[in-house]
């Protein structure tokens, strides 16, 4: 299930930094989009002419460039491109092929979406800068998988291995908890792992946390924090209803709040049809 990212033993054995619940990425954030500006050359040949063709110069500029955008004005880009690797967990080295991709921002609007190539690998362009949302992924061996995240202001990656239907219910299972129909499965992370962080869910639903022993998705059902090998907690039968969630994790009283994708946030809605929300972040 799970900027490589959803990760742990397996994950990182079989994508690079970055990562998902199954998370994990393979690259690290590219270069910031590069911003430009244009500037209209203006002559005058008056002081009493100048403040007329400055406006003229304005109106033409900004009318034939529709082309005036939040880039132009304040140097920050507008939309920034998600690229990655997606693969399967377990079943490495099988990846999401032919997979949909999408970025859904709180409201449920869905778009843009692109679709994975035979080995995974995705680029999503056009994804709003600066904006909360989630990256979903679907295809057949999967689950359908939303990663929370704030974009920012530069391109980054997610590489991940998202987890099958079999492997969510193997959750269930190790865990000893009635699988509620409706109810989506909250996957939270350190990545790269660090030893010693609890996980909280807010609201508060389902069961939970169970941290990850190993990698490949089993649970060590006696651990109360997360070790440093695996640093990833799941809650199961969450309502979404709830939402939006947060999934804090936190050490010695100090909550972890930069993620992957170099912003922070404190909650998240479910995108609907989400069967497992996860999140992500980076903290040593």
């Amino acid at each position: 299930m799970l900027l490589d990212l959803r990760s742990a033993l397996l994950r990182s054995l079989i994508a690079a930094p970055l990562l998902i619940g199954g998370c994990s990425g393979d690259d690290g954030a590219t270069a910031a989009t590069a911003t430009t500006s244009t500037t209209s050359d203006t002559s005058t040949t008056s002081d009493t002419s100048s403040s007329s063709t400055t406006a003229e110069s304005t109106s033409s500029s900004t009318s034939e460039g529709s082309s005036s955008t939040t880039e132009e004005t304040t140097g920050a880009p507008a939309t920034v491109t998600v690229t990655g690797i997606a693969r399967v967990m377990p079943g490495a080295p099988n990846f999401v092929s032919q997979g949909e991709v999408c970025f859904v921002a709180a409201d449920q609007a869905i778009g843009p979406c692109t679709t994975t190539n035979t080995i995974g690998r995705f680029t999503l362009e056009g994804v709003p800068a600066d904006t909360q949302g989630a990256v979903t992924f679907k295809e057949d061996q999967i689950v359908t998988f939303a990663w929370s995240l704030l974009t920012g202001t530069e391109d980054f990656e997610l590489s991940l291995s998202i987890d099958t239907p079999e492997l969510v219910q193997s959750y269930y299972d190790a865990a000893g908890v009635e699988r509620i129909d409706g109810r989506i499965v909250i996957l939270t992370e350190i990545y790269p792992a660090a030893a010693g962080y609890s996980a909280t869910l807010e609201p508060v639903s389902g069961e939970g946390p169970f941290y990850y022993k190993t990698g490949a998705g089993e649970l060590d059902l006696e651990a109360t924090e997360s070790s440093d090998a695996v640093a990833m907690a799941v809650f199961l039968n969450v309502d979404p209803a709830l939402a939006p969630f947060a999934a804090p994790m936190a050490k010695g009283g100090v909550v972890c709040e930069v993620t992957s994708a170099g912003e922070s946030f404190s909650e998240s809605f479910v995108p609907e049809g989400a069967e497992i929300l996860y999140f992500q972040r980076v903290c040593r």
